[in-house]
């Protein structure tokens, strides 16, 4: 993170009261300012150093590290609707113009794909829907069932969402085809020439996704390997990241360099109970129409 970019951060903390309380460190020294506790809690989820040597470097107990931290975390998490949400109607012009950009494939309002949470995020790796606390053992398409925009997308459609019934999001053949969610053809070894090629475009469009996990995972280290006490603090931290990411793309602090590459590990497919019988006919037919004009 910038100096430019911790500056608009401390800025945004400062409008939420609670984490302007400064709380003193234990055995009688002065509380610690909101620069120096929101400086412990970002080298915290940057690193994957102990609290203790936190501690150290910042000259304070590990108690106060991990009360420093939990502030923090429950700012950001309070923060959360303001840097995740998804865009307006009228902004999803903009997300599937970007996103027809990369392959000319067209409608898409979402990448989606899962990394022990589940993300959705556009062409320029800015996440707008999130669904944290699922075990990394859970199928991604049981994952994305049980979350609200699946609920929404399902019971209102794409038009009612989305905008349209034209716009979708995508992702790998893991997930189910939905008139909302376009994945590629399988059997890949019997595809003809144009199946294929839709699958490119999608592949070539969906891979933001697993770059955006890659930039996240990549900045905010501690998310590589959690030791933490209870499942509860995991999902703050989580969120916590979620948000910084966001955050930071706001405001252009991108660096390639912070990119780390996961080994993707193919999913049997999920099946979902259809709710609509015509729902199957639908997207085939979407996805067909999709393919053809490639």
């Amino acid at each position: 993170m910038t100096q430019k970019t911790f500056g608009i951060l401390l800025e945004e903390l400062k409008t939420i009261p609670a984490y302007n309380v400064l709380l003193p460190e234990h055995g009688g020294h002065p509380p610690i300012p909101i620069e120096k506790k929101t400086l412990i809690a970002l080298q915290y989820l940057a690193t994957q150093e102990t609290m203790h040597s936190i501690g150290n470097h910042f000259d304070c107990t590990d108690s106060t590290v991990y009360n420093q931290i939990t502030s923090f975390l429950l700012a950001l998490e309070i923060l959360m609707p303001k840097f995740i949400k998804m865009p307006t109607i009228e902004e999803m012009n903009t997300v599937c113009n970007q996103f027809e950009l990369l392959a000319n494939f067209p409608g898409v309002v979402g990448a989606i794909d899962g990394c022990h949470l589940e993300g959705l995020c556009t062409a320029k790796k800015i996440f707008i829907n999130t669904n944290i606390g699922c075990s990394g053992r859970v199928h991604d398409a049981r994952v994305l069932s049980e979350s609200r925009i699946y609920e929404e997308l399902e019971q209102h459609g794409p038009e009612a969402v989305f905008g349209s019934a034209e716009r979708h999001i995508i992702g790998d053949s893991a997930y189910p085809l939905r008139p909302w969610l376009m994945v590629p053809y399988k059997n890949r070894l019997h595809l003809e020439a144009p199946e294929r090629n839709y699958n490119r475009a999608l592949s070539k469009t969906r891979v933001v996704i697993e770059n955006t996990f890659g930039l996240l995972k990549g900045r905010w280290r501690r998310l590589q390997l959690m030791n933490v006490g209870s499942v509860d603090r995991m999902k703050k931290i989580v969120k916590a990241a979620c948000v910084l990411h966001n955050f930071c793309l706001f405001q252009d602090d991108y660096l390639e360099d912070y990119l780390h590459t996961d080994q993707t590990v193919p999913q049997n497919v999920y099946n979902i109970r259809e709710r609509d019988a015509n729902s199957t006919a639908i997207a085939n037919a979407k996805r067909d129409g999709i393919r053809d004009n490639l």
